[in-house]
């Protein structure tokens, strides 16, 4: 899979948890079993906020070369997102704060956390051969 690729999944992924946490949070987390109070929906917003910039922060390096610096940063805060992330949103499944449905989360964000360790690792070995 090429770094376009990856970005475009990125890009779509984010548009659509983004989306959905920013214009109908209550709906949108209800399919995990979770209630939001006006405190939840405030932050739920914020959260959909940050994950639709990304989105199109994905969206718009599509077309940057996997040898621009840009794609380590990038690369480098998914990391760190999907490795502190995904934890927590086990724990809360296994606690019951959440139904199982947040298993699927959990899977996506592992998937995208390899995927990013992945060509991160590949930047990095085709810039020890280059």
């Amino acid at each position: 899979m090429k770094i376009s690729t990856f970005a475009i999944i990125l890009a779509i992924l984010t548009a659509f948890y983004g989306l959905g946490l920013l214009t109908i949070p209550v709906k949108f987390m209800s399919t995990y079993a979770v209630t939001l109070d006006s405190a939840g929906v405030l932050i739920a917003r914020i959260l959909g906020t940050v994950l639709a910039a990304n989105a199109m922060l994905y969206w718009l390096c599509r077309n940057v070369p996997a040898s621009e610096k840009i794609w380590q940063y990038i690369l480098l805060g998914n990391i760190f997102y999907n490795a502190v992330s995904t934890p927590i949103i086990a724990t809360a499944v296994l606690s019951g704060i959440t139904n199982s449905t947040g298993w699927t989360t959990v899977i996506i964000q592992v998937l995208v956390l390899v995927g990013c360790i992945f060509f991160l690792l590949q930047r990095k070995t085709e810039a020890k051969f280059a």
